[in-house]
């Protein structure tokens, strides 16, 4: 029985855990704190396709240039990360988010640089 127990009330601890217990949803952001995430994530953009297209001589590999620059422009988005986390955005979605925002800089970086290349 105590096994039972303990089985049961360390499914629920996990369960509550992966579903982000008490965390808040990115979904619930009020457009102030969506306001300055998209400006977050508009610097980080363009950041990365400044820093991609300082770096470009034409003969290096673009996606190597794009991942060179994001290094230098990923602070912006560690602090954005922590923010939200600070204001109890559940860590995961977080993650997710964050992730998200690399994707799409880095996309709109080797357009960039595609772009200059093809003029």
């Amino acid at each position: 029985m105590r096994i039972l127990v303990l089985a049961c009330s360390l499914f629920m601890l996990l369960s509550l855990y992966a579903c982000g217990g008490s965390y808040r949803q990115i979904s619930t952001m009020n457009q102030h704190e969506t306001d300055k995430v998209e400006q977050v994530k508009h610097n980080y953009a363009k950041c990365i396709v400044q820093r991609s297209l300082d770096l470009d001589d034409g003969k290096i590999d673009p996606k190597l240039i794009v991942d060179a620059s994001s290094k230098d422009c990923n602070d912006l988005l560690g602090q954005m990360a922590l923010d939200l986390k600070r204001r109890d955005f559940a860590p995961i979605q977080v993650d997710q988010y964050v992730e998200e925002a690399k994707t799409e800089g880095k996309r709109k970086a080797l357009e960039a640089i595609l772009r200059m290349r093809t003029q």
